[in-house]
């Protein structure tokens, strides 16, 4: 399931993959309620926060957490 991550990738990319992810989400949007419980099945039903959408996008990638996204 996870992404390939492209070495063109800035950090900054990805911090607004999850600013995009976390608008969704707060829109309601399916596809990233999905994608959101499915890659963080811990994942609660209170106000989703930006720190939650970067822990889903470094998952989407195949890193445990965004720290360890951050330094490949």
């Amino acid at each position: 399931m996870s992404r390939t991550l492209l070495t063109e990738r800035t950090l900054e990319g990805l911090r607004q993959e999850a600013r995009s992810l976390l608008h969704d989400l707060q829109q309601q949007d399916a596809a990233a309620t999905r994608e959101y419980f499915l890659l963080d099945p811990e994942a609660g039903t209170t106000q989703i926060r930006f720190e939650d959408a970067l822990y889903v996008v470094a998952r989407k990638y195949g890193c445990k957490s965004w720290q360890d996204l951050k330094i490949i």
